[in-house]
């Protein structure tokens, strides 16, 4: 008992030397933060507060594993093999298949006229489908966001249920949800879009158009109609036409020629394969068949001015010269033009200066500006 009072009463003496070192740790540390610049505190605070709220925020964003599949080779050499490559993957608006679906007789009986052929299978976009990036495509377009919901919930019943029922653009989009259809590297809702068109005319019939289109005179004598974009200079036939505006019938033989292409031919790499190109394709095979009753209408229509030339009417008079030319070219838009498509691409980031044509335009078109007293 003895022993361990004595051992207690010699570690009191420890303890009080510990305490002190402790109280002298604490002086120093005190003394030396108040002799620090309190702009260098501010600073050293300042950069803890940055690291703790990039701790906070950071997150990490998982990448696949796999590799992208390698581009097709389509020389002559590989596509006489029949091989199959796959190629490159990347919704909003009809749709690649690796065999024609077949058509259903409930269709058109126009189109089982033997003297109509069909389209061939374009083998040169044939692939060996990578499913999971095609899957994951049509997830991210077709996820439940708020702002996306009820559109995607549209976009999957009128491709399953009823809408595209039995035809060439449900079987491509039920292969584009499988995976079964590459996306390809162009936006896929920028191709969904070339398909929605199609599919609603052929199912309802009507007007479409571009946002990016001003409407200038009624199109109530128009009829299964579709403009050229550009012309042969030589041969004066079209050369090019567009599908920013497209009026036609409901089921309209053109109108499921326009989807049977798409589906067949379907190439997500290639800007524009899937709308201007497409309707120029059909058009020209189709041409003085019997049983396809349309019009191609000339440039001035609807696209009284090219895109790569589109900026000349938003730039106001610069001299007497360019004034006349102004004018005259109001005038022919007065006389041959239904609608003028601006080419939101190329025109958006211009200023629509005074006196040029596309401000005469908005004063006379617009629907809030319509008091203007200038005239077309």
């Amino acid at each position: 008992m003895n022993t361990m009072h004595h051992h207690i009463t010699k570690l009191k003496p420890n303890c009080l030397v510990y305490m002190q070192h402790l109280q002298n740790i604490k002086r120093s540390i005190f003394a030396f933060l108040l002799c620090i610049p309190t702009s260098l505190l501010a600073l050293i605070l300042f950069l803890l507060l940055i690291y703790n709220g990039f701790t906070v925020f950071y997150f990490h964003l998982p990448f696949p594993s796999n590799p992208l599949p390698e581009p097709a080779n389509f020389s002559q050499g590989n596509l006489a093999k029949n091989s199959f490559k796959k190629l490159p993957a990347s919704v909003m608006y009809a749709v690649k298949e690796d065999t024609p679906p077949v058509i259903l007789k409930t269709l058109l009986p126009l189109l089982q006229n033997p003297a109509i052929t069909m389209i061939p299978i374009n083998h040169s976009v044939v692939f060996k489908p990578n499913k999971t990036h095609g899957y994951e495509a049509v997830k991210r377009m077709l996820r439940s966001a708020d702002n996306l919901k009820r559109f995607s919930t549209r976009v999957r019943e009128f491709f399953g249920n009823h809408g595209c029922k039995d035809t060439h653009a449900e079987k491509w989009f039920k292969g584009l949800k499988k995976g079964n259809v590459s996306p390809g590297e162009v936006s896929l809702g920028q191709n969904m879009s070339n398909l929605l068109r199609l599919a609603l005319l052929y199912k309802f019939g009507g007007i479409y158009m571009d946002t990016d289109v001003i409407v200038l005179k009624r199109f109530t004598k128009l009829r299964n109609v579709i403009g050229a974009q550009t012309i042969d200079l030589e041969t004066r036939n079209w050369s090019r036409l567009n599908n920013a505006v497209l009026i036609f019938d409901k089921k309209h033989p053109l109108l499921f020629k326009f989807i049977e292409e798409f589906a067949l031919t379907f190439d997500g790499n290639k800007w524009g394969h899937n709308g201007p190109y497409l309707v120029s394709r059909v058009v020209s095979r189709v041409n003085g068949r019997p049983g396809f009753n349309f019009t191609v209408l000339p440039p001035p229509a609807f696209y009284p001015v090219d895109w790569s030339r589109i900026r000349s009417f938003f730039r106001g008079p610069r001299d007497k010269v360019h004034s006349t030319w102004l004018h005259e070219k109001l005038e022919q838009i007065k006389s041959e033009s239904f609608a003028v498509h601006l080419w939101n691409k190329q025109s958006r980031e211009i200023k629509v200066e005074s006196g040029s044509i596309i401000n005469y335009i908005m004063l006379d078109c617009c629907v809030f500006c319509n008091s203007s007293s200038s005239s077309l």
